[in-house]
């Protein structure tokens, strides 16, 4: 929601958001995969 309401306003900063909000993402489940990895060993 928070990147739609920027999207009204600055198109830029809402796909910059966007690419961030993505990027977390993904690092917040790399990082649990790598400690489920860690913790079956």
């Amino acid at each position: 929601m928070r990147h739609v309401e920027r999207l009204r306003t600055d198109p830029g900063a809402a796909a910059l958001t966007v690419f961030h909000e993505r990027l977390l993402t993904g690092l917040r489940r790399l990082l649990k995969a790598r400690a489920r990895a860690e913790n079956a060993v």
